[in-house]
C-alpha cells in the first residue's frame, strides 16, 4: 500500500520543476446549464491544459448551511480548480440552487402549473416559503428552503454530470474518468448522488409493453466515478435527521465497498467529529479496516483512506487554505499517484446522454429515469430507496 495517508504533519515536498509555473495562466470559463426541474445553474469550467479525450475531469461540490448558504467560490475552491487545470484535469464547479448565482428558475417548469389531475411534476418546489400560485417567483434563495427540501439539490449534481457528458462527447475531456471532491453538506449530496448512480442504467423500452425495459447495459452509470474525496463530510443535510435506516454509512458501503470506488476522508486533525466520521466511513468502505500503516488492505481498496490535516480544527473547504497544504496534497500527492498509475482509469466512451433512455433499478423495481421526450435525468427515487437510509447514520 502506498503511504499516501498521514495523520502526522505533512512534509513539504520540494518543488521539482518550476517550469510548470511558466505555463499559460489558468483560466476558467463561466458556464450554465439547466436542471430537470428548471433551475439555471451557474458555474465555472476549467478546460484541461492538455485537453482532449484523455483528460480526466473533476467535479467540485461546495459546502453550505441553512443560514449563511455557500458558493463555489468560497475559500479555496477556485485555487484548487486552477491547480487541477495545470496538471491536466478539466474541472467543473457550480453553485447549488438557491446559492450564489444559481437563483433563476423557469416558473412554468420549476413550479409546474397543475396537470388535469392537479398533480405538479415537482411538488417539492411548491414547499418554498415564497411560492405563490397566482404569481410564481422567477428567483429562489436557500433562505426559502425547509430542511426536507435539501435532498432535491441532488438534481443539480445530476445536471452537472449530464453537462460534463455532453462536453465529453464533443471531445473536451473524458467524463468516464470522473473525480468527485466535495465539502460538508455538498459532500453529503455527493454521496447521495453517487449511491443513486449505482442504480442507473441505459435501457430500451420493450415495444408494446408499458413500463417494461430491456437493460441494454449491465454496467451502472456510477462506474464513471473513479474516486471520491470528502472534506469534513457532514452526516446530516440541513441538520435534518432522516430516520429509519443505516444512513450515510450504507451509502459509503454501497459505492466504496461493493463498487470499490476509492474514497478519501479529509478533516482537521483537531476536529474530533471529522475524525469519527472518517473512521466510520472507512470501516463502511474497506473490509476489515483498521487504522495504522501496517494494516494490509484487500486488493481493490488500497486507495481508500484519510488525511488528518495537522494543526487545525477547521472544517470543509476552509481546509483548502494555502497555509494548510491540503491543496498540494490532493493535487501533487494523492491524485498524481492515482492518475499516473491509471487507478480505475476508464477509456473514453460516447455517452449520448441527451438521446439515451435510462432506468433506476432499485430493490427489484425498475423505474423510468429518462424516457422519450425527457431532456434530463428525472430525480433519483428519493422516497423509494435513497432516503430509506437515514443521513444520520454516522457519528
Amino acid at each position: 500500500m502506498l503511504s499516501l495517508f498521514r495523520s502526522r504533519p505533512l512534509l513539504l515536498v520540494p518543488v521539482l520543476v518550476l517550469l510548470l509555473a511558466a505555463r499559460a495562466p489558468a483560466q476558467s470559463q463561466a458556464v450554465s446549464f439547466d436542471t430537470v426541474d428548471g433551475v439555471k445553474i451557474k458555474g465555472s469550467y476549467w478546460p484541461s491544459a492538455k485537453g482532449g479525450r484523455n483528460a480526466p475531469v473533476v467535479l467540485l461540490l461546495h459546502d453550505f448551511d441553512q443560514t449563511k448558504g455557500g458558493t463555489s467560490h468560497d475559500n479555496g475552491w477556485d485555487s484548487l480548480g486552477d491547480a487541477l487545470q495545470k496538471k491536466g484535469y478539466a474541472v467543473l464547479s457550480f453553485d447549488f440552487r438557491g446559492h450564489g448565482a444559481s437563483t433563476t428558475v423557469k416558473p412554468e417548469v420549476f413550479f409546474n402549473q397543475p396537470t388535469p389531475l392537479n398533480q405538479p411534476a415537482f411538488p417539492q418546489n411548491r414547499t418554498l416559503k415564497t411560492f405563490n400560485m397566482t404569481k410564481p417567483p422567477v428567483t429562489i434563495s436557500h433562505k426559502d428552503f425547509n430542511p426536507l427540501y435539501y435532498p432535491y439539490l441532488v438534481n443539480d449534481i445530476a445536471a452537472a454530470k449530464t453537462y460534463l457528458d455532453i462536453r465529453s462527447d464533443n471531445g473536451d475531456h473524458n467524463s468516464a474518468n470522473l473525480i468527485l471532491i466535495g465539502a460538508g453538506e455538498g459532500a453529503t449530496l455527493g454521496n447521495m448522488w453517487l449511491t443513486a448512480e449505482q442504480h442507473r442504467f441505459v435501457a430500451k423500452p420493450i415495444p408494446g409493453a408499458i413500463n417494461r425495459w430491456d437493460l441494454s447495459s449491465t454496467d451502472a452509470e456510477g462506474g464513471d466515478v473513479v474516486c471520491a474525496m470528502w472534506l469534513s463530510l457532514s452526516p446530516t443535510l440541513a441538520d435534518h435527521p432522516y430516520r429509519g435506516g443505516a444512513g450515510l454509512r450504507a451509502w459509503i458501503g454501497e459505492y466504496g465497498r461493493q463498487a470499490k470506488i476509492p474514497v478519501v476522508f479529509i478533516y482537521g486533525q483537531q476536529d474530533k467529529n471529522g475524525d469519527a466520521i472518517a473512521l466510520a466511513g472507512l470501516e463502511a468502505a474497506v473490509p476489515s479496516f483498521k487504522r495504522g500503516p501496517n494494516n494490509p488492505r484487500e486488493k481493490g481498496y488500497e486507495f481508500s483512506g484519510e488525511l488528518a490535516v495537522p494543526g487545525t480544527k477547521l472544517t470543509g473547504s476552509k481546509l483548502l487554505a494555502a497555509e494548510l497544504d491540503t491543496e498540494r496534497w490532493i493535487v501533487d500527492e494523492y491524485l498524481k499517484v492515482f492518475t499516473d498509475k491509471q487507478i480505475n482509469a476508464r477509456p473514453w466512451r460516447k455517452h449520448n446522454a441527451e438521446d439515451n433512455f435510462y432506468v433506476w433499478k432499485w430493490g427489484g423495481q425498475i423505474l423510468p429515469a429518462k424516457v422519450e421526450g425527457d431532456k434530463m435525468i428525472k430525480s433519483p427515487p428519493l422516497r423509494s430507496g435513497l432516503l430509506a437510509a437515514t443521513v444520520n447514520g454516522l457519528p
